[in-house]
């Protein structure tokens, strides 16, 4: 009976759900980025990554206009790999540069961190 209890016991213990370990993000890319925008808005963190502590960042390439709205971007580089890439691609849309700032081809590098406190 001892032997019983102990085994449902473990079984039990076995079964419980625990919170999955996150490895700390890579230290982001700051020497990539070229140009600065003169609006930025600033993306939303993701509920479920805030809840469960995540922190990270996403470079992306940002193709701009001559007049200094965003035509595209695409994400280059992130980490953690997925999770925050669609708040950073919402935010980045909506930046404005300096028109006319960017040489031939108007692409440049965007940063956008994603940290709970600093």
């Amino acid at each position: 009976m001892r032997y019983l209890v102990l085994f449902l016991f473990i079984l039990v213990l076995a079964g419980c759900k625990s919170n999955p370990i996150i490895p700390a993000p890579v230290a982001a890319p700051h020497q990539q980025i070229t140009h600065k925008p003169l609006i930025k808005v600033n993306p939303y963190y993701p509920k479920d990554l805030l809840s469960r502590g995540v922190e990270g960042w996403v470079l992306m390439e940002v193709e701009v206009s001559d007049q200094g709205k965003v035509i595209s971007s695409k994400v280059v580089d992130a980490s953690p790999e997925l999770g925050f890439n669609q708040a950073a691609l919402s935010a980045v849309n909506k930046w404005v540069y300096k028109p006319g700032s960017l040489a031939p081809g108007n692409k440049t590098k965007a940063l956008i961190e994603f940290w709970i406190s600093r």
